[in-house]
C-alpha cells in the first residue's frame, strides 16, 4: 500500500451483506464499540492493535483478524505509526447459510496466520476488485462457502442445535421480529406489542434473537438506524436533522450509539467516508 499524508477509507457493497474496506490511518484512533456483523480482514501496513475479550492483540502485515458480532472493541496503531488493512463485513446468518446450520461459529484467536482462513479471507478480499458486478456475485457464493468453512473448523465452540420442531418455529418467530425491525427501523417498535405477536416473552426473543444473528433485537434495531443515518450523512445533512429521520431521540442520543458502533464521531465518520479521498472500491 502507497503510503498517504491523511487518512482514508475506501468501502465497495458486495454479493448479499457483503461490504469491504480498505482503510489507512495515521493518528487515528477507534474507541470502544461493536458492530452486529463480522469483521474480517488482512493488516496490510503497520502494526493494528486492539483490546479485544480482555486481551490485547497486536496484528502484523499478513496476519488475518476475525471480530465477532456484538464483541467489544476498539482500534489503533501499536507502534505510533500510520496502519492499514483490507477489511470485509458480512453478517451471521449469511455466515450460518453458507454452511447449512443454524448456529453460529467462534473463534478465540482474534488474531491468526491459520492457512484454510487465510486463504478464504484473501480470495474474499480479491473480489472488491472485480470489475463484473455479476461473475463477483458468483465468485462470492463460492468465496462465502470457503470462509464459513474455515471459520467453523476454526471454531472454539463445536456443539450442533438439532433440527427440531422447536428450533424451527424459533427460525420463524425470529425472522418476523429480524424482517419487522429491517423493513421499519425508524419507527417506533414496543416490545409489548412483539411479545403479544409471538406469543413469547421478551427475554426467550432476546435469547433467541442473539443466537441466530448474533446480537440483541435493540442493537440489530440501533444499527439498522445507523445505516439510515449514514446514507443521510452522506448527502450532507444536519447531524440534528439526520438524528430525527433516522428514529433517535435527538442528537446527543444519536452521537453516543453512532460512536458505541463505530468508534468515531459522526463527524469523524463523516470526514473519513466521505471526505474527497474517499473512493468506492468494486461496486461494479
Amino acid at each position: 500500500m502507497a503510503r498517504a499524508e491523511k487518512s482514508w477509507i475506501k468501502t465497495g457493497f458486495g454479493y448479499g451483506s457483503l461490504q469491504w474496506t480498505h482503510a489507512y490511518f495515521q493518528d487515528v484512533a477507534f474507541s470502544p464499540h461493536r458492530h452486529d456483523t463480522y469483521t474480517i480482514g488482512c493488516t496490510e501496513i503497520g502494526v493494528q492493535s486492539f483490546e479485544y475479550r480482555r486481551e490485547t492483540w497486536h496484528a502484523m502485515p499478513g496476519d488475518i483478524f476475525v471480530i465477532h458480532p456484538d464483541e467489544l472493541h476498539d482500534g489503533r496503531s501499536g507502534d505510533n505509526t500510520a496502519f492499514g488493512y483490507r477489511s470485509f463485513v458480512v453478517s451471521p446468518q449469511d455466515i450460518a447459510a453458507a454452511h447449512g446450520v443454524d448456529w453460529l461459529p467462534f473463534n478465540k484467536q482474534a488474531v491468526t496466520q491459520d492457512p484454510a482462513l487465510r486463504l478464504a479471507v484473501l480470495e474474499m478480499l480479491t473480489l472488491a476488485d472485480t470489475p463484473d458486478r455479476a461473475a463477483k456475485d458468483f465468485a462470492a457464493v463460492d468465496a462465502m462457502v470457503a470462509l464459513a468453512g474455515a471459520l467453523f473448523q476454526n471454531s472454539d465452540n463445536m456443539r450442533r442445535f438439532r433440527a427440531s420442531k422447536s428450533s424451527q418455529i424459533e427460525a420463524v418467530i425470529v425472522q418476523r421480529l429480524h424482517d419487522r425491525l429491517s423493513d421499519a427501523p425508524t419507527q417506533s417498535h414496543r416490545m409489548a406489542q412483539v411479545e403479544r405477536d409471538s406469543g413469547l416473552d421478551r427475554f426467550t426473543l432476546a435469547r433467541m434473537f442473539k443466537r441466530r444473528f448474533g446480537t440483541s433485537p435493540y442493537r440489530f434495531l440501533i444499527q439498522r438506524r445507523l445505516e439510515v443515518a449514514k446514507d443521510l450523512m452522506r448527502d450532507a445533512l444536519p447531524l440534528a436533522q439526520v438524528a430525527a429521520a433516522a428514529g433517535f431521540a435527538d442528537q446527543s442520543h444519536f452521537t453516543r450509539q453512532f460512536r458505541a458502533t463505530n468508534g468515531l464521531s459522526p463527524g469523524q465518520w463523516r470526514d473519513l467516508y466521505c471526505g474527497n479521498a474517499m473512493v468506492a472500491i468494486g461496486s461494479g
